[in-house]
């Protein structure tokens, strides 16, 4: 389930829309578990885009985990 909302959340970032740059440093920081960097990056943006990433982003943090390390121990999480 974790994985998936990793996804859901993926998703959402690119609604928020940016520079390609920013949206994969956003998407990395979500892969290896860092939310709040990835929260932290609109900083208090209004935007609605931004505001339902945020809103769906923090409502399941905790269960968004370090996928990358997953990975490394062979659990099996691949970005794509």
């Amino acid at each position: 389930m974790g994985l998936y909302l990793f996804f859901l959340s993926v998703e959402n970032l690119y609604r928020v829309g940016g520079t390609l740059k920013r949206l994969k440093k956003v998407k990395q920081w979500l892969w290896n578990g860092f939310v709040e960097e990835g929260l932290e990056e609109w900083g208090n943006s209004e935007r609605k885009a931004v505001l339902n990433f945020r809103a769906y982003t923090h409502k399941h943090r905790q269960r968004i985990v370090d996928y990358e390390l997953y990975q490394q121990l062979g659990m099996g999480a691949t970005l794509l």
